[in-house]
Formats: C-alpha cells, structure tokens, sequence
C-alpha cells in the first residue's frame, strides 16, 4: 500500500451566520481561524479547473488563498505557502464541514500517487457524514420513539 506523506488535519465548523464562512474546532493552530469558501472568479483559477476557492485572512495579510480542484468525490486540492515553499492541501467537503489537510511540501515525483493514496485511505465514504445518517426508521418510526421489548410475551 502506498503511504501518505504526513500532514496536520484542520476541522472547520460552517459559520451559522455566514455560511461561506468556517470556523475552526478543536486546534490551536495559529496559521489561521477560519476559511471563506467560493466559487473561482478570475479566469485564471476557472480555465485552471478550480471549482472552489479557499482563503483566509488576519490583519491585512492572507496565509491562505488556493484554487480548489475536485480529484473524488467530496474531496478537491491546491496548494499554499508554507515558509515561503508551495505546499499541498486536500480538502474533504462533508456539509457543513471542511477538513482540511497541510502538507508541509508538494509531492511533485509522486503526486498522483498521494492523491490516490490519500483517496483510499481517508475518503469521504469512509465517513458516515451527515447524508448518510437517518433520522427515522421506516418501519418503526423515530429511532428516538422506538422500544425495543426485550420480552417476547409482553
């Protein structure tokens, strides 16, 4: 099996106010607090293939701003600086969430094999997200509402 070269996960919770916004859980990674994330508007990051854009911004600079590319299902890549050096992020999409993954470099010989690898390991699939969750038993109605009778004669 092919492995991943090391990253740091990111979480970011939709904003209820701002829903282009994320904000940050459970880190205390300095870089950044939130995201906006947005359709490309310059004709560069659209004839590039990006279908999102991600950015962030803190007191008049911008540690984060990245064209988005889709390379499966829920889950997209582009890059950004770290220390001066271009370096890969990958993004997996779940709604109302962004996970975010920060590479410390960009796997130029064998990028398609990380991306493949990480595919396979970390796909959205592997996640039960919030589609996939059912409120409701079709048979018995509301999981909350249903009793299970341990007792066959009662």
């Amino acid at each position: 099996m092919r492995t991943i070269p090391k990253s740091r996960e990111l979480i970011f919770k939709q904003n209820t106010t701002r829903t282009d916004i994320y904000d940050q859980t459970r880190s205390k990674f300095k870089g950044f607090s939130f995201i906006r994330l947005s359709e490309p508007r310059s004709t560069f990051l659209i004839t590039q293939g990006a279908k999102y854009v991600i950015e962030s911004w803190d007191h008049g600079t911008k540690p984060l701003f990245s064209g988005l590319r889709l390379f499966a299902d829920g889950l997209f890549y582009g890059d950004y600086l770290n220390g001066g050096k271009r370096a890969l992020l990958i993004v997996k999409m779940i709604p109302g969430e962004l996970i975010v993954n920060l590479f410390k470099t960009y796997p130029r010989r064998n990028f398609q094999n990380v991306l493949m690898s990480f595919r396979e390991t970390k796909n959205p699939g592997n996640h039960p997200g919030i589609n996939h969750l059912s409120p409701t038993e079709p048979e018995a109605g509301l999981i909350s509402s249903t009793k299970i009778n341990h007792y066959p004669n009662d």
